[in-house]
């Protein structure tokens, strides 16, 4: 079956052998074309990697995505943004939304490009979203303080931080994805 090959390469990516993480994830591919987890996998991997474009053509490849449509389209969105190209990221984030209204980590995604954008209302509006829908997330928390920071609201951000501190004291360190 593919689940422990799959396995295998969930494995070796979270210790950060991508390589061999990506010949176990292509082999798999090869022998059940139609897995969507195993794609999504493949390809997160390889924009961990870096390989980009590699990992676009996994995701561009016509699948059934069936539940794992928004998170593919997240996904591009994610590898759009690391190329340099918000504009297309954006896309494929609302195309995400659109799929799954529900999806609070990608208003997460939109609120870190909006702070980087330097706009901070827009910033806040998808940060409160993404907290609306899953406010147990201390990344989440994180991401407020900052944007609180930014638009110098300083008691607001470090009642964000403390809060993501409660949930989590190790939010600040760095999270395979």
């Amino acid at each position: 079956t593919w689940r422990p090959r799959f396995n295998l390469g969930l494995v070796l990516a979270k210790a950060h052998r991508w390589d061999e993480a990506i010949a176990c994830l292509q082999g798999v591919m090869r022998d059940f074309p139609a897995c969507a987890r195993t794609r999504i996998l493949a390809a997160r991997t390889m924009r961990c990697n870096p390989q980009h474009l590699d990992a676009i053509e996994i995701l561009d490849e016509f699948l059934d995505w069936g539940d794992l449509k928004a998170t593919a389209q997240e996904l591009l969105g994610l590898i759009h943004d690391d190329l340099g190209n918000p504009v297309q990221a954006m896309v494929f984030w609302r195309e995400s939304l659109e799929t799954d209204p529900g999806f609070a980590r990608v208003y997460s995604h939109i609120a870190r490009r909006c702070l980087r954008e330097r706009e901070f209302a827009e910033a806040r509006v998808a940060i409160d979203k993404s907290l609306a829908l899953s406010g147990q997330r201390a990344e989440s928390w994180t991401l407020r303080g900052q944007i609180d920071l930014a638009g110098d609201r300083i008691e607001e951000a470090i009642q964000s931080f403390e809060h993501a501190l409660s949930l989590n004291d190790h939010a600040y360190e760095a999270r395979y994805w």
